[in-house]
Protein backbone atom coordinates (compact mmCIF):
# COMPACT_ATOMS: atom_id res chain seq x y z
CA UNK A 1 0.00 0.00 0.00
CA UNK A 2 1.42 3.40 -0.93
CA UNK A 3 1.33 6.23 1.66
CA UNK A 4 -0.36 9.19 0.90
CA UNK A 5 2.05 12.41 0.40
CA UNK A 6 1.17 15.30 2.60
CA UNK A 7 1.24 18.52 0.22
CA UNK A 8 2.19 21.89 1.78
CA UNK A 9 -0.47 24.69 1.93
CA UNK A 10 0.59 26.88 -0.63
CA UNK A 11 -0.28 29.89 2.51
CA UNK A 12 2.77 28.69 4.41
CA UNK A 13 4.84 28.52 1.02
CA UNK A 14 4.08 32.30 0.68
CA UNK A 15 4.72 33.20 4.41
CA UNK A 16 8.15 31.62 4.50
CA UNK A 17 8.97 33.41 1.14
CA UNK A 18 7.99 36.74 2.55
CA UNK A 19 10.25 36.18 5.58
CA UNK A 20 12.80 35.00 3.96
CA UNK A 21 13.00 38.26 1.57
CA UNK A 22 12.31 40.37 4.32
CA UNK A 23 15.37 39.01 6.16
CA UNK A 24 17.25 38.98 2.89
CA UNK A 25 16.45 43.19 2.76
CA UNK A 26 16.83 43.94 6.17
CA UNK A 27 20.62 42.26 6.02
CA UNK A 28 21.19 43.83 3.02
CA UNK A 29 20.11 47.37 4.31
CA UNK A 30 22.32 47.19 7.65
CA UNK A 31 25.37 49.00 7.13
CA UNK A 32 27.19 45.08 8.10
CA UNK A 33 24.91 43.56 5.48
CA UNK A 34 26.12 45.63 2.97
CA UNK A 35 29.90 44.92 4.18
CA UNK A 36 29.61 41.41 4.37
CA UNK A 37 27.82 41.01 0.92
CA UNK A 38 30.76 43.58 -0.56
CA UNK A 39 33.36 40.67 1.25
CA UNK A 40 31.81 37.98 -0.41
CA UNK A 41 31.52 39.54 -3.82
CA UNK A 42 35.53 40.75 -4.11
CA UNK A 43 36.27 37.45 -2.60
CA UNK A 44 34.02 35.40 -5.41
CA UNK A 45 35.28 38.23 -7.97
CA UNK A 46 31.47 38.41 -8.50
CA UNK A 47 30.47 42.28 -9.28
CA UNK A 48 26.94 41.86 -7.68
CA UNK A 49 28.02 44.86 -5.61
CA UNK A 50 29.42 48.50 -7.99
CA UNK A 51 33.00 49.30 -7.99
CA UNK A 52 32.87 51.93 -5.15
CA UNK A 53 31.24 49.48 -2.24
CA UNK A 54 33.58 47.09 -3.19
CA UNK A 55 36.62 49.52 -3.03
CA UNK A 56 35.11 50.91 0.24
CA UNK A 57 35.79 47.96 1.90
CA UNK A 58 39.12 47.05 0.54
CA UNK A 59 40.24 50.61 1.41
CA UNK A 60 39.07 49.95 4.86
CA UNK A 61 40.49 47.00 5.39
CA UNK A 62 43.72 48.16 3.64
CA UNK A 63 43.50 51.44 6.40
CA UNK A 64 43.03 49.20 9.16
CA UNK A 65 45.86 46.58 8.21
CA UNK A 66 48.58 49.36 7.13
CA UNK A 67 47.53 52.51 8.79
CA UNK A 68 50.59 53.97 10.11
CA UNK A 69 53.02 52.65 7.13
CA UNK A 70 50.60 54.92 5.12
CA UNK A 71 50.53 57.55 7.31
CA UNK A 72 54.30 57.54 7.48
CA UNK A 73 54.38 57.89 3.54
CA UNK A 74 51.76 60.87 3.31
CA UNK A 75 53.84 62.56 5.48
CA UNK A 76 57.04 61.69 3.67
CA UNK A 77 55.55 63.86 0.82
CA UNK A 78 53.94 66.38 2.55
CA UNK A 79 56.15 67.24 5.54
CA UNK A 80 59.41 65.55 5.32
CA UNK A 81 60.81 66.49 8.23
CA UNK A 82 58.00 65.78 10.41
CA UNK A 83 58.43 62.32 12.23
CA UNK A 84 56.72 59.27 14.21
CA UNK A 85 53.36 60.21 12.09
CA UNK A 86 50.38 57.76 13.60
CA UNK A 87 47.12 57.04 11.69
CA UNK A 88 44.64 58.38 14.18
CA UNK A 89 41.53 57.93 12.32
CA UNK A 90 40.65 56.75 8.72
CA UNK A 91 36.87 56.83 7.12
CA UNK A 92 35.45 56.38 3.38
CA UNK A 93 32.67 58.41 2.48
CA UNK A 94 31.12 57.55 -1.45
CA UNK A 95 29.71 60.04 -3.44
CA UNK A 96 28.03 60.21 -6.84
CA UNK A 97 29.47 59.41 -10.18
CA UNK A 98 31.09 56.52 -8.11
CA UNK A 99 33.90 58.48 -6.57
CA UNK A 100 35.13 56.77 -2.92
CA UNK A 101 36.45 59.62 -0.92
CA UNK A 102 39.06 58.77 1.90
CA UNK A 103 39.66 60.68 5.34
CA UNK A 104 42.58 60.80 6.62
CA UNK A 105 43.89 62.01 9.80
CA UNK A 106 47.84 61.91 10.89
CA UNK A 107 49.47 62.93 14.08
CA UNK A 108 52.84 63.84 13.97
CA UNK A 109 55.85 65.48 15.55
CA UNK A 110 57.62 68.07 14.00
CA UNK A 111 61.33 68.64 14.59
CA UNK A 112 62.05 72.29 16.09
CA UNK A 113 60.84 72.90 18.09
CA UNK A 114 59.15 69.96 18.75
CA UNK A 115 55.51 70.04 18.56
CA UNK A 116 52.63 67.53 18.22
CA UNK A 117 50.62 67.95 14.68
CA UNK A 118 47.48 67.04 12.87
CA UNK A 119 47.16 66.71 9.62
CA UNK A 120 43.86 65.84 7.95
CA UNK A 121 43.69 64.22 4.04
CA UNK A 122 40.80 63.50 2.10
CA UNK A 123 41.63 61.89 -1.28
CA UNK A 124 39.23 60.97 -3.91
CA UNK A 125 39.32 58.31 -6.93
CA UNK A 126 37.17 56.15 -8.85
CA UNK A 127 37.24 52.57 -10.74
CA UNK A 128 38.22 55.22 -14.14
CA UNK A 129 41.74 56.32 -11.85
CA UNK A 130 42.67 58.52 -8.96
CA UNK A 131 41.26 62.08 -8.46
CA UNK A 132 43.07 64.20 -6.23
CA UNK A 133 43.80 64.82 -2.73
CA UNK A 134 43.61 67.83 -0.91
CA UNK A 135 44.69 69.21 2.80
CA UNK A 136 41.66 69.71 4.93
CA UNK A 137 43.80 70.95 7.90
CA UNK A 138 46.94 71.04 8.88
CA UNK A 139 48.48 72.46 12.41
CA UNK A 140 52.04 72.52 11.12
CA UNK A 141 54.18 75.57 11.33
CA UNK A 142 55.13 75.57 7.67
CA UNK A 143 52.22 75.13 4.76
CA UNK A 144 52.28 71.69 2.69
CA UNK A 145 54.08 73.50 -0.59
CA UNK A 146 53.01 72.66 -4.28
CA UNK A 147 55.89 70.45 -4.70
CA UNK A 148 54.57 68.36 -1.36
CA UNK A 149 50.83 68.36 -2.92
CA UNK A 150 52.21 66.50 -5.93
CA UNK A 151 54.26 64.03 -3.84
CA UNK A 152 51.32 63.65 -2.34
CA UNK A 153 48.91 62.86 -5.27
CA UNK A 154 51.45 60.46 -6.43
CA UNK A 155 52.07 58.69 -3.14
CA UNK A 156 48.49 57.77 -2.91
CA UNK A 157 48.36 56.94 -7.05
CA UNK A 158 51.10 54.70 -6.71
CA UNK A 159 50.84 53.17 -3.08
CA UNK A 160 46.81 52.94 -2.44
CA UNK A 161 44.90 53.34 -5.65
CA UNK A 162 46.56 50.05 -7.68
CA UNK A 163 45.75 48.17 -3.88
CA UNK A 164 42.31 49.34 -4.12
CA UNK A 165 42.11 49.07 -8.06
CA UNK A 166 43.51 45.23 -7.57
CA UNK A 167 40.84 44.06 -4.97
CA UNK A 168 38.25 45.82 -5.61
CA UNK A 169 37.63 44.36 -9.41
Amino acid sequence: MRKAMRKVHPVFVIALLVVCVGAGAYLVGTPEGKETLSRFASAAGVPLVPWTARAQTQANDLYAQRGNALAVGMLAAIHPTGQNATLVSHATTLEGGGILVSHFELAWWSGAPRTKNTTLIEWRCSDRGDMAAAIGGDSAPSPVTARGQAQLDDYLRTNIFPSLKKNAN
